[in-house]
């Protein structure tokens, strides 16, 4: 399949069907990998964006309210179209097999939010723990 271009409403840049975006100029823009995985791309005066939003915007229109995007194949970082879909928060977490090995393999951030549940956890069995003592 050959690589299509079709405008992302953001002045005269362009994204592709293989997950590409061009500026101004027809040149491919650089895209920076976010520490969660998913890749974002800078465009001049208008801001960062992530790219799978871009792709989807090109080549499907507008996200929906209360959409979530979804990479089929679970790859943060392909952004190919036939990789990409709107859907609702229970059909992407129905996409997922990521497990609490997953997270503390992957993302920092996650970690930290998975780090600070169970601190919370930990909390506040210790307060109830110490609760009972102090009505012993």
């Amino acid at each position: 399949m050959d690589e299509i271009w079709k405008p992302i409403g953001f002045k005269n840049y362009e994204a592709s069907n293989y997950g590409n975006i061009k500026g101004r100029r027809g040149k491919l823009l650089k895209l920076h990998k976010r520490p969660d995985g998913y890749l974002s791309v800078g465009l001049s005066g208008s801001g960062t964006f992530q790219v799978h939003y871009l792709i989807l915007k090109a080549f499907v229109g507008e996200r929906p309210e209360k959409a979530d995007i979804d990479h089929i194949n679970r790859i943060k970082d392909d952004n190919q179209i036939e990789n990409l879909r709107y859907c609702t928060r229970s059909e992407n977490l129905l996409n997922t097999n990521r497990t609490r090995t997953d997270i503390l393999e992957t993302n920092s951030y996650e970690r930290s939010l998975l780090r600070n549940k169970i601190n919370q956890r930990a909390y506040r069995e210790k307060k109830v723990l110490d609760e009972i003592i102090i009505q012993s």
